[in-house]
C-alpha cells in the first residue's frame, strides 16, 4: 500500500468520525430550539397573566405614579443577550451592532462570554453581567442574575430605562435581532368591564411592587428563552453548512481512494505479470 493511500484512508476515517460528531451536535441544537420555544411560550403566557393582574388593580388602590414616565436625557441601560458558545456565525456581532446603534446616552449590560470577547475586540465599553444559558435550566438562572442587577440599580434611586436586545427566531426559521422596552413597565391595559375589584391582603405599594417584580422577571425569562432558541437555530444553520461541506470532502476523498486503490491493483497485476515473464525465461 502506498504512503499516499495510507494517508487518504487515515483522513477518511477522521472525517467520518467528525461527521458523527457534527450529526450529534445538530441533533442537540434542534432539541434545544424546541426547548427554548416551549419555554418562551410558557413565559409569554405567564407574563400575560401577571400583566392582567396589574391591570386589574383599580387606580385608587395604586400608589401615585406606579409606572412613571421618563425623560429622554436619562441614560438607557441596554441588556445585550449574546451567546456563551461559538458556532453561531455573526450572531453576536449583529446583537452588539443593534445594542450600540442609535442616539442618546446608554450603558450596555452584556450577557454571554462570546459577546464579551467580541466587545473587547471591537473596543466597546460594556458591563459584563454573567454567562448566557447553554441548557434549558440555565434560562431561569440568567433571568435571575439580570433581575438582581436591575434590582440593585433601582435600589440606588432614580428612574431606570431598560431595553433588551436579543436574537429571535423568525417564522421562516431564520434569526432576526429584536429590541424591546422592559422598563418603565407598560403592563397590558384593562380590558372588558371593570367588575368587582380584586381582594387583596397586602398594602397597595407592597402588592404592586411584588407583582411588578414578577412581571419583569417573566419578561426577562421570555426574552432569554427566545434568545436561547435563536442561538441554537443559528448554530444549527452553521452546523448544517459544515455538514454539507464535509459531505463534499468525503465524496472527493472516496473518489481519490478509489483511484489510488485502482492504481495499487494495477501495479500489483503488473508486478505479477512481470515476475511471471521473468521466471519463464
Amino acid at each position: 500500500m502506498s504512503e499516499r493511500g495510507i494517508e487518504v484512508r487515515a483522513r477518511l476515517a477522521t472525517m467520518k468520525e467528525l461527521e458523527e460528531v457534527l450529526g450529534a451536535m445538530r441533533g442537540m441544537a434542534a432539541a434545544r430550539i424546541q426547548q427554548g420555544e416551549r419555554a418562551q411560550l410558557a413565559a409569554q403566557e405567564y407574563a400575560r397573566r401577571i400583566g392582567a393582574a396589574l391591570a386589574s388593580l383599580s387606580q385608587e388602590d395604586l400608589p401615585p405614579d406606579p409606572f412613571p414616565s421618563f425623560e429622554p436625557t436619562i441614560p438607557t441601560l441596554i441588556i445585550a443577550l449574546c451567546t456563551e458558545r461559538g458556532f453561531v456565525g455573526a450572531l453576536n456581532d449583529h446583537v452588539l451592532r443593534a445594542a450600540t446603534g442609535g442616539a442618546g446616552p446608554r450603558e450596555i449590560l452584556l450577557v454571554g462570554a462570546r459577546g464579551l470577547a467580541l466587545s473587547h475586540e471591537q473596543g466597546l465599553a460594556v458591563t459584563y453581567a454573567g454567562r448566557m444559558a447553554t441548557h434549558l435550566r440555565g434560562i431561569g438562572e440568567v433571568a435571575d442574575q439580570i433581575a438582581g442587577v436591575l434590582l440593585k440599580r433601582a435600589s440606588a434611586g432614580g428612574s431606570v430605562v431598560v431595553d433588551v436586545v436579543y436574537p429571535r427566531r423568525t417564522a421562516t426559521g431564520g434569526v432576526a435581532i429584536e429590541r424591546r422596552r422592559l422598563l418603565p413597565l407598560d403592563p397590558p391595559a384593562r380590558t372588558g368591564t371593570r367588575g368587582l375589584p380584586p381582594l387583596t391582603m397586602l398594602p397597595s405599594l407592597a402588592l404592586v411592587s411584588q407583582i411588578a417584580g414578577e412581571y419583569v422577571h417573566a419578561r426577562l425569562f421570555e426574552f432569554v428563552a427566545e434568545s436561547f432558541a435563536a442561538a441554537n437555530a443559528a448554530s444549527l444553520e452553521v452546523l448544517q453548512a459544515a455538514h454539507a461541506h464535509l459531505d463534499d470532502m468525503l465524496v472527493d476523498l472516496n473518489r481519490t481512494e478509489n483511484v489510488l486503490r485502482q492504481e495499487e491493483i494495477t501495479a500489483e497485476v503488473l508486478e505479477v505479470i512481470t515476475g511471471r515473464m521473468n521466471s519463464g525465461r
